[in-house]
Order: structure tokens, then C-alpha cells, then sequence
């Protein structure tokens, strides 16, 4: 007896095989599940009609069938209509004897690999040959996900860009962060670095902002100790060292060389040692040491652009603090309107490690001596 691909009904015509149940010689009950076809709407287990013996199975797995066509052959001696009308259980065709047609008649063979009714058309809409795929459905099947995946670059994750993604994610997944933002009114900083650099690179030392607001956190850490920690254990450990990570963007990625004891240095020794610090991350000769034990990191997305932002924490210290763009802003100073410079912060800490309040207050400092930049130490 046929056992023929029934029609599931929602106007289907056709669908795939994924999975063969049973293998030729095997028993069957009623109702028992035989194979899984896979339609445009959804997976769905064909159960036999009759109890029998499986004769043969006249698809591969990975085959399209329409309605009407012969899945299988079972042998049984339960007694069936010659015709009824098709149904989601299919139709059984009743004979004298069980057919024994030739492999190449009762077998079509799949159209390619495996692969879901969606992912085929998706396929060939994109023009992707589906045998140059490593399947990842649950039957080893091509997926859509498969099919888009192979239509994009791929970069192998390696090197400084690996070692990236691995430190970053450890920090999202064992950091409680929060980000507060603030802003700071710079115009004074900006007319006393104008001053000061100039200066500067009389003794060939070039003078950027960054300097300034290294200096101006390692005052408000030194107000704030629980900013300068981090989380060991069950453990808050309250750093007596003042060492400044500065992320520093390179072809390879992104580097955050430490500046060392950055409380005992003054503002030209600190641009000093960014400069060659910066110098040897972007020629890749710094060295682990170099990017080693910050307390804390001040990254700047403010010399490419952007207002706000959230650093990722540079685990495990429990704070960092990113600085945006420098722009002119209508800001009201005394009850009147007046264009200022002005800078946006973004703090993120670990909430684990102190609340937003401390987190606020710490900013707020850091903000003062931005905006009064005659009293950040030199």
C-alpha cells in the first residue's frame, strides 16, 4: 500500500522531508509518527494510517513532495478504503501485493543539501549555493540565518581585536554598570591650554586637553577613594596608587596604556608620557606592562566626534570616564544667554561597588576644576 503526502490545508501544495522516522523493515502502529515535512508555515510529524510493516521510503531526507505524491510503502493486513478523500493524515491506496518498483522510480533524489523551504528561496533570491554551507538547524538542516550569514565579509576574530572582545565582554557580564552624564562648561579651559601650549612646545612637549582632565580626576579620586577601587571578591579594595588608563585607538584596535602615578606628575610630564605612550601603542611595540594595573581610564571620543557615549568599564576598575566633543553651546551664565564651549561626561561605574549619588558627586568635582582650570593642580 502507497501511503501518499497529504494535504495539511492553508493552501499548501508542497514540503520537505527532514527527517525519516522509520527506516525499510520496520513496524509501525496507527497513528505513530513516521517522518517530519517541513512546510512554509511550520514542522509537522506525518503519522501512518495503519499498522504495518515499512516496505519503502520513496524520498530522501531533504526532498520537496507535493500533495499527492507517494511517501511511503507499508505492508499490512488492516483493512482500508480503496479511495478517501485527502486528509492531514493522507491517503492509503489498498492492492493485492506490496509494490517492488525499481530505486531509481521510487526515489527522487533532493534538489542540493539539506535545507528549510525559506532558506532555499532566500537562497536563490541572493544567489548563494546552499552546498557551500555549514548547516546549523537541529537536523542538520540550512537555515535563513545560514543563508544571510554567508552573504556578508567574515573577519576572523583574532589577535588584539580577540583579546578585545574577551576583556570587554568579562566586563559586561560580571560589572553591574551604570552611566551618568553630566556637562562641563570648558570655555576657560580651552583659553588656558591655548596659553599653555604654547609654552609647552617651546620645550617640544605637545599640550592637549587630555592632560588636564587626567589631573582633574586624580583630584576628585583622591576626594572620592571609593572611584579609585575595585571589587575582589567580597572585597572593595580602596587603591592608594593614582595609574590612568587613556584608551588610545590604533589600526589594530583599541589600547589603553597606563599612565603610572599620574598624582605625582605634573601637567607636561603627563603630556609627555602620553605622547609616548600613544607613539608605541600605534607602532605595537608598548608592552603588556605599559597597559597594565590602571585604577582608573579616561577614554576621548571628543578629537572624532560624538556628544554622549557609554565606556565599557576597563575591568576591574570601577569607574571610567569618557569625554565627548568640545562644542559651542548657547548656555544661560547670570540670567543671560551667551555661547560657551562646552563638553559632555559620561561616567560609568560599577553599581556594585558605589551608588549613583557617589558617582554624581565625584563628576560634579571633576566639573568644578574643569571649569575653573586655575585650580587643577600643575
Amino acid at each position: 500500500m502507497d501511503f501518499t503526502f497529504p494535504d495539511l490545508g492553508e493552501g499548501l501544495t508542497e514540503g520537505e522531508i527532514v527527517r525519516w522516522l522509520v527506516k525499510p523493515g520496520d513496524s509501525v502502529g496507527k497513528d505513530q509518527p513516521v517522518l517530519e515535512v517541513e512546510t512554509d508555515k511550520a514542522l509537522a510529524e506525518i503519522p501512518s494510517p495503519v499498522a504495518g510493516k515499512i516496505i519503502a521510503l520513496l524520498h530522501k531526507e531533504g526532498a520537496r513532495v507535493k500533495v499527492g505524491e507517494v511517501l511511503f510503502s507499508i505492508e499490512t493486513t488492516e483493512a482500508v478504503l480503496q479511495k478517501s478523500e485527502p486528509t492531514v493524515i493522507g491517503r492509503v491506496e489498498a492492492g493485492s501485493e506490496v509494490l517492488h518498483i525499481p530505486r531509481e522510480e521510487k526515489a527522487r533524489e533532493p534538489s542540493g543539501p539539506l535545507a528549510t523551504p525559506a532558506a532555499r528561496q532566500l537562497a536563490k533570491e541572493l544567489g548563494v549555493d546552499l552546498s557551500s554551507l555549514a548547516p546549523t538547524g537541529k537536523h542538520g538542516e540550512v537555515t535563513e540565518e545560514d543563508v544571510r550569514g554567508s552573504s556578508a565579509d567574515r573577519i576572523p576574530l583574532r589577535g588584539t581585536r580577540r583579546r578585545i572582545a574577551e576583556h570587554l565582554s568579562l566586563a559586561a557580564s560580571t560589572v553591574a554598570a551604570v552611566t551618568h552624564c553630566d556637562r562641563a562648561d570648558v570655555t576657560s579651559l580651552m583659553a588656558l591650554r591655548r596659553r599653555d601650549a604654547a609654552a609647552a612646545e617651546k620645550l617640544g612637549v605637545r599640550l592637549t586637553f587630555l592632560p588636564y582632565i587626567i589631573k582633574a580626576c586624580v583630584a576628585a579620586l583622591q576626594t572620592h577613594p571609593v572611584v579609585n577601587s575595585s571589587l575582589q571578591e567580597e572585597e572593595i579594595v580602596l587603591k592608594k596608587a593614582y595609574h590612568i588608563g587613556c584608551a588610545v585607538d590604533t589600526e589594530s584596535g583599541l589600547r589603553v596604556p597606563v599612565v603610572k602615578d599620574a598624582d605625582r606628575k605634573s601637567l607636561l610630564d603627563i603630556a609627555r608620557d602620553l605622547a609616548t605612550l600613544s607613539e608605541r601603542a600605534r607602532s605595537r611595540t608598548i608592552t603588556a606592562e605599559e597597559m597594565r594595573g590602571s585604577t582608573f581610564t579616561v577614554t576621548n571620543i571628543g578629537t572624532v566626534g560624538g556628544m554622549f557615549f557609554t565606556p565599557i568599564i576597563n575591568y576591574p576598575d570601577a569607574a571610567i570616564l569618557g569625554v565627548g566633543k568640545f562644542r559651542e553651546e548657547p548656555v544661560v551664565v547670570q540670567g543671560k544667554v551667551e555661547i560657551r564651549s562646552v563638553a559632555y561626561l559620561c561616567l560609568t561605574f560599577d553599581h556594585r561597588i558605589f551608588d549613583g549619588v557617589e558617582a554624581a558627586r565625584f563628576l560634579n568635582d571633576v566639573i568644578a576644576l574643569l571649569e575653573h582650570p586655575e585650580r587643577i593642580p600643575r
